[in-house]
């Protein structure tokens, strides 16, 4: 990322801007601490140590960071590919445009709108002539927005990929009110199944917990090595995502709004529509 002129901050550093008032000149600083940092090594997992040596709250002081839970060289192969979007649309980062017949994912990570940004990804799958699943990364609406301005640019943005399936994280009532039940309701939303009959429920939006979290970081790892994304915020969070072998369970050293988001469109990429607001679910009951 150039430093020359001004900076264009990624997620982390923006929430790093946005709380503690950093400058331009320390987070020019906190880059060439982790380049240097990562110097170190050449298989790229020395980032954690950057968060050892300098902690940047109160959380982190007290974290151990582990291994990293994706494959450390297919994210460096991502990284790699990023480059800045091809066009501006609707508010978002534009790498590919719809494509007649092609079937949209818009997972979506709500914010508040203060610290964590409100994160919309676009993405769409299709099977090879070997009958591997490709996930393709085309467009990503992120940012502090609010929820009540979050819902129609979501709406919008969906309108424009095909009516793409929006699969919202149930974090924030207030946006799934906005998206499904504003003045302008979007009716192609992802709807829960009922654990018990497991037929299809009538709740919007992806639950999370630690059983639905930990099958969405299976999944994302599952589609890693043919997934294609020009994001850099997206590979940066998925460095963010570690694993502890003592406690066999992964968690974050950082912001995953942008990785959130990228699990929803991907679990939630089954989900077949029954009627105009009644889709089907991923195939995981919960």
């Amino acid at each position: 990322m150039p430093d020359k002129g001004e900076l264009e901050y990624d997620a982390e550093e923006q929430a790093l801007v946005d709380t503690y008032h950093l400058t331009e000149d320390q987070i020019r600083w906190r880059r060439y601490k982790i380049v240097e940092v990562e110097q170190l090594r050449l298989d790229g997992s020395s980032r954690s140590l950057f968060a050892q040596e300098y902690p940047e709250d109160d959380e982190s002081c007290f974290l151990v960071s582990g291994d990293m839970y994706y494959d450390v060289i297919r994210l460096n192969e991502l990284e790699r590919q990023c480059h800045r979007p091809i066009d501006m649309v609707l508010g978002a980062k534009i790498w590919n445009h719809p494509e007649k017949d092609v079937k949209y994912y818009c997972g979506i990570d709500p914010g508040l709108g203060k610290v964590s940004h409100s994160v919309a990804q676009i993405w769409h799958f299709y099977f090879d002539k070997d009958g591997k699943e490709h996930a393709i990364h085309d467009a990503t609406l992120g940012g502090l927005i609010p929820p009540e301005r979050m819902a129609p640019m979501v709406a919008a943005l969906c309108k424009y990929y095909n009516q793409a399936l929006a699969c919202p994280e149930v974090n924030i009532d207030s946006f799934i009110k906005m998206l499904s039940y504003g003045p302008k309701p979007y009716y192609n939303v992802y709807l829960r199944r009922d654990i018990v009959s497991g037929r299809i429920g009538r709740e919007y939006g992806w639950y999370t917990n630690i059983r639905t979290k930990r099958f969405m970081l299976e999944e994302i790892a599952r589609m890693l090595p043919l997934m294609e994304t020009h994001d850099h915020d997206v590979v940066s969070q998925m460095r963010n995502i570690r694993y502890d072998s003592v406690r066999e369970q992964a968690f974050s050293i950082g912001a995953d709004d942008y990785h959130d988001a990228t699990g929803l469109a991907i679990v939630c990429r089954e989900s077949i529509p029954v009627r105009k607001g009644f889709v089907g679910s991923s195939g995981y009951n919960w």
